[in-house]
């Protein structure tokens, strides 16, 4: 079978995306909810808006992403056996 098709453009950039969602947060945190922008984020994390808007086609998506990513840092601590 051969190799599903390559995405056109350039290859998404992690560090790219890590800095979008830490944007979002500080917007998020600082502004509000009616108070962020796709625009204010990608001023924030030094992309320009069409990148943004190909991985996040909207603000609710982005913003929801943005808090799911902080559970993927917690470290959950072991307390022993749950009985």
């Amino acid at each position: 079978q051969p190799p599903p098709p390559r995405a056109k453009g350039r290859p998404r950039s992690a560090t790219a995306d890590q800095a979008i969602l830490d944007a979002a947060r500080a917007a998020l945190a600082e502004l509000g909810w009616g108070g962020l922008t796709m625009g204010d984020v990608a001023v924030r994390a030094g992309v320009a808006k069409p990148p943004l808007y190909r991985r996040w086609p909207s603000k609710n998506e982005l913003v929801i992403d943005a808090i799911a990513s902080l559970f993927d840092q917690l470290e959950m601590v072991d307390r022993g056996s749950l009985q």
